[in-house]
């Protein structure tokens, strides 16, 4: 098993470490931000390691993605790149947070099943219906997509273990899909109405022979206002977020 951490992380800014189990190839971390943390953006270091010494830790080379996969392509290029950079935005706030058992790993023994908690953070705009679907389960461990009603913001994830599961620790997640109420950039109706308003004034207040030119100014940024009022309006879009990680260790009966 390889265990999977980030450090770095400023204030306010959560990912819990992951392990990559012997017969699995790859593993998600979640970062996580609470409603206090503050503006940032800097580097992340990943790093990896078999045993419990902290010393043994070997960076992870970081990567991004050139082109994705297409109708025309059915591959993904990617290309290496010298860090990775994370910014917290502090001026929009998710309208749904996903929280996957309690943060500390759970045992669960071959043969038996194991229910883990589900709990949602409904914000504004996330109030609708969600269906969480498992993601990064160990081989010969199933576990149903759990349904959550819009009026409900709790549920239940039960992971079954067949009796042959092969033994050791691995990290699990939800992938949630749901529909959001979302502004895109209301900041720049906001902008724009504060322009118009003061242009406006200050047409009230010009000389003749300058109100030409501030009446084109002012019937530009009232188009404006009218155009942004279209592209801002609420609308209800279909989304895929994340749960933070589940740490479960597959134990001997």
């Amino acid at each position: 098993p390889i265990e999977i951490a980030v450090r770095g992380l400023p204030e306010g800014v959560q990912c819990a470490p992951v392990v990559i189990a012997p017969t699995q190839t790859e593993a998600t971390l979640t970062v996580h931000a609470s409603e206090s943390a503050a503006a940032w953006v800097g580097p992340l270091k990943i790093v990896g390691r078999t045993s419990m010494d902290a010393a043994d830790a070997v960076d992870a080379q970081t990567a991004t993605i050139m082109w994705p996969v297409s109708a025309t392509r059915n591959a993904v290029q990617s290309r290496l790149c010298d860090g990775l950079i994370l910014c917290v935005n502090i001026d929009d706030t998710a309208p749904l947070a996903i929280q996957l058992g309690e943060g500390t790993p759970l045992d669960v023994k071959q043969g038996e099943k194991l229910a883990i908690p589900i709990a949602l953070t409904r914000r504004a705009g996330g109030d609708a219906a969600c269906v969480l679907r498992p993601q990064n389960l160990l081989a010969k461990t199933t576990l149903a997509e759990v349904a959550i009603a819009a009026d409900q913001s709790q549920g239940v994830a039960e992971l079954s273990v067949a009796a042959d599961a092969p033994l050791g620790e691995f990290a699990c997640w939800l992938q949630c899909e749901t529909k959001i109420k979302w502004r895109d950039n209301p900041q720049a109706l906001a902008r724009a109405e504060a322009r118009l308003q003061s242009l406006t004034a200050e047409l009230s207040s010009t000389a003749d022979t300058e109100k030409q030119k501030l009446q084109a100014a002012v019937e530009a940024a009232t188009a404006q206002v009218a155009a942004l009022k279209q592209s801002t309006a609420e609308k209800e879009v279909t989304v895929w977020l994340p749960s933070t990680t589940q740490r479960i260790r597959v134990i001997a009966p």
